[in-house]
């Protein structure tokens, strides 16, 4: 339990952590140029609510009926 619950933090952190630092990059002006809407701002999105697809397939895959299931 320990072991998946740790994947499953550390794929939210890797799947959120650009939005949120394009969100503070663009709301503070850190950056010239930076524009909150753009193609960064689609990308950075897209890898965030890819930890929706992210998190089943950790379950999944640690779930022993499943491993056993899939290697059949």
């Amino acid at each position: 339990l320990t072991k998946t619950m740790v994947i499953v933090s550390a794929c939210f952190v890797a799947c959120w952590l650009p939005s949120h630092v394009h969100y503070f990059i663009t709301t503070f002006q850190l950056a010239k140029n930076a524009r909150f809407y753009g193609r960064l701002y689609r990308i950075v999105t897209y890898v965030a609510l890819s930890n929706v697809c992210v998190n089943p397939l950790i379950y999944a895959f640690q779930y022993e009926d499943f491993k056993k299931a899939a290697r059949k």
